[in-house]
């Protein structure tokens, strides 16, 4: 559920059996502190936040790498799976810099710009998720720098299904839980980071 949006299903405390809660990228907690007490447990998807899901009356909380791939739609999703397309960008770097919480994604933008005389680069926000997921299609490599707030989203599936090598940064090793390192999934670091595009892109 998310927070600050949605309602919960009348009559949810009263279920017979356990219900977890998985609320979704609570970036405020007004709400969150009234829907919190109808569940048993809650499941935050921003391991930072639990802290404060914890503080919130006696609701359990619970913690997975894997509670933090969130907004997972199958209709959505499916849109995602490789078409065959040439491939147009060399690198590609997409998703919101308007949040504090992506201020470091927003440094690699600047860093692979620097790159566009060399390699075809597309870098910045699309509008629809389907504009993304053609972005991502016609990408040879897809750069997903997390979250401050860490934890794995949906993003770096979306990029594999979408055909492309996926390059993480390794600040947030919770990619690990999911890929192996150098063998589904490429880590970089700031040290790296021009360093691992070049390699991969000279070596097909």
């Amino acid at each position: 559920f998310l927070t600050e949006a949605d309602s919960l299903p009348a009559g949810l405390e009263k279920s017979p059996i356990p219900v977890v809660g998985m609320p979704g990228d609570p970036w405020k907690f007004y709400k969150a502190f009234y829907d919190v007490t109808f569940f048993d447990a809650v499941m935050p998807t921003v391991e930072c936040t639990c802290p404060t899901y914890r503080a919130i009356g006696n609701t359990k909380t619970l913690y997975t790498s894997n509670s933090g791939i969130q907004g997972f739609v199958p209709w959505q999703f499916a849109n995602a799976s490789p078409v065959q397309q040439k491939k147009a960008y060399d690198v590609v770097i997409t998703g919101t810099l308007a949040h504090h919480f992506y201020r470091k994604r927003g440094q690699y933008v600047l860093r692979l710009l620097k790159l566009a005389d060399r390699y075809k680069v597309f870098a910045g926000w699309v509008p629809t998720l389907e504009d993304c997921y053609d972005v991502m299609r016609r990408a040879k490599i897809v750069i997903h720098c997390a979250s401050t707030q860490g934890g794995v989203n949906l993003r770096p599936f979306e990029a594999i299904a979408c055909g492309a090598l996926l390059l993480h940064d390794e600040g947030d090793r919770s990619i690990e839980e999911f890929f192996e390192a150098d063998k589904e999934v490429v880590l970089f670091n700031e040290e790296n980071f021009e360093q691992k595009i070049e390699y991969y892109l000279r070596h097909d």
